[in-house]
């Protein structure tokens, strides 16, 4: 909750923190709790909330695909990146190698 308050996200921002454990979370007007995931009360606004989602071990998967992909080198992932049109011509990857940190 303390990223909300620190980067000071708005109603409809969402923030990505990619990390040794990768997190998503945004600001909500309604909570609608899943079976996946966390929903806070928000820290900014006392009439809102907040979810997060968090993926464990993210840097692990993004290190998977490098070596996979370019020969365990950040230079050439970056590259391949920088070769890339900006938006990848509509086309997105999201991998997670590990279930995400729910509650049991």
């Amino acid at each position: 909750p303390g990223s909300l308050a620190g980067m000071r996200l708005q109603e409809g921002d969402i923030a990505v923190s990619l990390g040794t454990s990768d997190t998503l979370f945004l600001w909500l007007q309604e909570p609608r709790p899943a079976l996946t995931g966390h929903i806070f009360c928000n820290p900014v606004d006392g009439d809102a909330y907040m979810a997060l989602l968090c993926y464990k071990n993210g840097s692990l998967t993004r290190e998977r695909i490098r070596d996979s992909c370019a020969d365990a080198s950040w230079e050439k992932f970056n590259q391949a990146l920088q070769a890339t049109p900006v938006g990848n011509d509509g086309n997105i990857g999201i991998y997670f190698d590990v279930q995400e940190i729910t509650p049991s």
